[in-house]
C-alpha cells in the first residue's frame, strides 16, 4: 500500500455545542502535528461557521437528525476523503495532549485499527439498544441521586487537592475494612460519638461527617437507605441495589440484548459475549479499509430505521467486526485513546500530566477522550487536561 498523504479527520455538524467542542480539539491538535487536518461537515446544518482551512462540505440526507447525519458522514469517510491516504479519525471530544501525536500513524494495522472501549460488551449493551435496561426513568433517577449526593456531600465536588487525595484514601480504607464485615459493623455500632476507622480518619456520628486528624471535614456520611428515602427509590440491601419502584436496578451493570439483536438482525453470532469491543472515538484507516467501512455504514443505516436500536455506531461496529472475522484484530494501546470517565473514581491526573486509570499510570498519554462532562471546571481531571492544551 502506498499512501499519498497522512492526515487527521474530524466529523461534526449541527448544534453550536458540537462545533465549539471541535474548536478546542482542533486548536490543540494543530499545535501537536505536522500533518493536514480535515473537517468533514454538512455546513448547512451548522449553527455557527467552522473556521478551518481544510473543510469538506458534504450534503447529508435531509430527513436525518443532526446526530444521524454526523454518523452517516463518519461511516462514509472512505468515500469522502481523497483516495490512497492513511487517516486517523478523531471524535471531536478527543484532545491531543501528548508530545508524539504523529506516531499514531505508525500504529496502523490493516484493514483498520481501533482502540478498545473502556468497558466490555455486556456493559455497553445497556446503552446500545432500546431494551429497557437503561431508559429515561433510570437515567433520571441516576441524575437525581447524583445531585442529592453533591448537595449532601459538598466535598464530593471539591477542587482542593488535599481533600481529593484524602477522600480517595478514606474510600479505599472503608472498602478494605468492610471486607471484614462482622468486625467492621460491630465496631461501628459500638462506637460513640466517634467511629475511628484509622489514626487518620474518624466519623462524627452526630454530624455525619468523616473528618481527618485536624478536624477537617473530608466526606459526609450518607447511607444507601437515606439516598433511597430522599430520592423516592428502593434500597434492596441483600442485592446491594438502588431500584425504581418497579424493581429495576438503576445501576444495572450489564445485559445480553445487543448480542441477541445482532444475531436477530443479521444472523451474526458474537461467540464471546464478554468481548472487548472497540471504541469509535479514534481509529486508523486507509484504502484497505473500504470493505470494513462500507459494511459498518450499511449496518448503521439499517438500524436508523429500527426502533429496537439506539442511534449509535458502536453496536453496528461490533456486528461489523464479527461479520468480517476481525474479533482478534489487535487494538490500539490506551495511550492513543485514553477514555476518561467522570464517574470513575479510579481516574486521576498528576501535575506532570501522568494519568492513572484503574490503578495503572500512563506517564505520557497522547490523546485524552473526554466523552462526558466536557468543560466541567469542578472536575480536576478536566482542569489539568485543558491546562495542557491551552
Amino acid at each position: 500500500m502506498v499512501n499519498s498523504q497522512k492526515a487527521f479527520v474530524f466529523v461534526v455538524c449541527g448544534e453550536k455545542e458540537h462545533t465549539d467542542t471541535l474548536a478546542i480539539s482542533l486548536k490543540a491538535l494543530k499545535t501537536k502535528t505536522t500533518h493536514p487536518i480535515f473537517v468533514v461537515t454538512d455546513a448547512k446544518r451548522n449553527q455557527v461557521t467552522i473556521e478551518h482551512d481544510r473543510i469538506l462540505h458534504i450534503e447529508t440526507p435531509s430527513h436525518f437528525t443532526h446526530h444521524q447525519a454526523s454518523i452517516w458522514l463518519k461511516t462514509s469517510l472512505h468515500k469522502i476523503l481523497p483516495p490512497n491516504g492513511l487517516y486517523v479519525y478523531l471524535d471531536t471530544d478527543v484532545l491531543a495532549i501528548g508530545t508524539h501525536i504523529d506516531q499514531v500513524f505508525d500504529q496502523y494495522l490493516p484493514p483498520i485499527r481501533f482502540a478498545p472501549d473502556h468497558c466490555k460488551l455486556p456493559q455497553f449493551s445497556l446503552y446500545a439498544v432500546n431494551c429497557g435496561c437503561i431508559d429515561e426513568a433510570i437515567l433520571k433517577a441516576r441524575e437525581t441521586v447524583h445531585l442529592f449526593i453533591q448537595k449532601t456531600d459538598p466535598q464530593s465536588i471539591s477542587n482542593n487537592e488535599d481533600i481529593i487525595s484524602k477522600r480517595k484514601k478514606l474510600s479505599n480504607l472503608i472498602e478494605t475494612k468492610k471486607k471484614s464485615l462482622m468486625s467492621f459493623y460491630l465496631k461501628y455500632f459500638l462506637s460513640w460519638p466517634y467511629f475511628h476507622i484509622s489514626e487518620s480518619f474518624r466519623l462524627d456520628k452526630r454530624k455525619k461527617h468523616w473528618i481527618d486528624q485536624d478536624g477537617t471535614v473530608i466526606m459526609s456520611h450518607i447511607t444507601m437507605k437515606e439516598i433511597a428515602s430522599k430520592t423516592s427509590l428502593k434500597w434492596k440491601f441483600l442485592q446491594g441495589a438502588l431500584c425504581l419502584k418497579d424493581g429495576r436496578n438503576i445501576y444495572r451493570k450489564e445485559c445480553s440484548h445487543l448480542v441477541e439483536l445482532i444475531y436477530k438482525k443479521w444472523g451474526i453470532n458474537v461467540a464471546h459475549p464478554n468481548f472487548q469491543h472497540w471504541n469509535g472515538g479514534v481509529f486508523i484507516f486507509s484504502n484497505e479499509s473500504h470493505e470494513f467501512m462500507e459494511t459498518w455504514h450499511q449496518f448503521t443505516m439499517e438500524i436508523f430505521k429500527d426502533p429496537e436500536w439506539k442511534t449509535r455506531d458502536q453496536g453496528t461496529l461490533v456486528a461489523t467486526i464479527w461479520k468480517l472475522g476481525l474479533e482478534k484484530q489487535p487494538t490500539l494501546d490506551n495511550q492513543w485513546n485514553m477514555i476518561l470517565d467522570y464517574y470513575n473514581a479510579q481516574v486521576d491526573i498528576s501535575n506532570d500530566g501522568a494519568i492513572t486509570l484503574d490503578g495503572v499510570t500512563w506517564k505520557s498519554p497522547e490523546f485524552a477522550h473526554i466523552y462526558h462532562h466536557w468543560g466541567d471546571t469542578s472536575w480536576k481531571v478536566w482542569n489539568k487536561i485543558i491546562e495542557k492544551v491551552q
